[in-house]
């Protein structure tokens, strides 16, 4: 063996050694350690808007979930935000994020903050906050400025760069920008019940929900305190915004108008469990009242199982239209007109289940539908021609 490759083999020797030392050494990896339980956590909002810091901004934070495992971070919602549905655990990105905040959002209405925030040029801290997930929800803006969307806070926070867990957070919600009062919109939602009769089952409140351009950014809580209504200011044009009621009471159904930026939530309460409407339509086949003889009005009737139990007049005032809510799909429900006009006949449809139509014909009779005879004339005609075809036959036997 030449002088080189011993050379070679001591040298290999040696960086074998040398690996086997390291290798006895302690390592310890670059990764947090486990979450320290007996700490708490502090959250500061920081309030900016291009470089300027704004006071006036409120923000409520509410705790969503507890840490159910320390050394592997497991989160666990909270009894109030239990029934979201919401896995904290499985939240990916940022989008995951926001999603989630929107959908805690709406059980907000359930739930106690734990602290308001209200910022002082720029900046609002809350010491000794209990470790966990918080919501946190922007409830008012400074003049002339929009809010910001809930957003999630976990308590510690992962430091990405360091991987170490940060007990102490700021927070720097985005706000869409300062706008001017003239680009600034309101929206207004009112509460009304149709439960006569069962206004004692009524929930003492209800929460309703505004959304931004479809996502939940913040609610409201309806009752008799308040009137059942609210109006939302400082919204900003470039958004489009909805409202609509985030959970609807048992027993109810609803149904949610809008006209110019007001809102109206109406709850009906159904009669039975199984429920749905019966709807009646009026269309006027009189080539547009030529002859002048249209009533103003006429009666319709609703019958269950054949007994009349309810009439409604339709007019032009109601577009000759009426729905009944919430009646019982177990019974047979029909729609009659109660007196048919003069000079009309009258053509009864059903398009579609719970669907009636009325027309009534001036001067002709329908090629279809009911046409009804009185019974006693029907009769009458069977009796006159059973006899002309009796004497018929005994004719045709007597000139045989």
């Amino acid at each position: 063996m030449n002088r080189a490759s011993k050379k070679s083999i001591k040298l290999a020797a040696v960086l074998t050694a040398v690996l086997m030392l390291l290798a006895s050494l302690p390592f310890t990896a670059h990764a947090a350690a486990s979450i320290d339980a007996g700490k708490s956590g502090s959250l500061t909002i920081k309030l900016a808007y291009g470089g300027t810091l704004l006071s006036g901004g409120v923000f409520e934070l509410c705790k969503v979930a507890d840490i159910s495992n320390y050394s592997a971070p497991r989160y666990k919602l909270t009894s109030a935000y239990s029934a979201s549905g919401v896995d904290l655990n499985k939240l990916q990105n940022t989008a995951d994020m926001t999603a989630a905040a929107s959908v805690l959002t709406g059980f907000i209405s359930g739930a106690t903050p734990e602290a308001t925030l209200t910022t002082v040029n720029g900046y609002s801290s809350k010491q000794g906050l209990a470790l966990g997930v918080y919501l946190v929800r922007q409830t008012s803006s400074p003049a002339n400025y929009t809010t910001s969307l809930p957003f999630l806070v976990f308590l510690p926070m992962m430091n990405a760069e360091s991987g170490e867990w940060e007990y102490d957070y700021t927070a720097a919600p985005k706000i869409s920008g300062q706008w001017y009062p003239g680009e600034f919109t309101q929206i207004s939602v009112q509460k009304l019940w149709a439960d006569e009769g069962f206004e004692s089952e009524r929930p003492e409140s209800i929460t309703a929900g505004l959304y931004r351009d479809g996502t939940l950014c913040a609610t409201q809580q309806l009752s008799g305190a308040n009137g059942w209504k609210y109006t939302w200011t400082q919204l900003s044009k470039d958004f489009s915004w909805t409202v609509d009621e985030i959970e609807v009471p048992d027993g109810y159904y609803c149904l949610v108008e809008s006209e110019n930026g007001a809102y109206t939530i109406t709850n009906t309460r159904e009669k039975v469990p199984l429920s749905g409407p019966i709807s009646v339509q009026k269309i006027w086949d009189d080539d547009n009242n030529i002859g002048n003889k249209r009533p103003e009005s006429i009666t319709v009737g609703l019958y269950c199982d054949g007994t009349l139990c309810d009439t409604q007049e339709l007019s032009a005032s109601n577009d000759w239209s009426y729905i009944w809510p919430g009646l019982d799909l177990s019974d047979t429900w029909t729609v009659d007109e109660i007196n048919v006009p003069d000079g009309y006949s009258m053509f009864l449809d059903q398009p579609e289940e719970g669907c009636f139509v009325i027309t009534n014909a001036a001067g002709k009779v329908p090629q279809t539908g009911l046409l009804r005879w009185p019974a006693p004339v029907l009769a009458a005609a069977g009796v006159l021609l059973i006899g002309l075809g009796a004497a018929a036959g005994r004719r045709k036997k007597h000139e045989k």
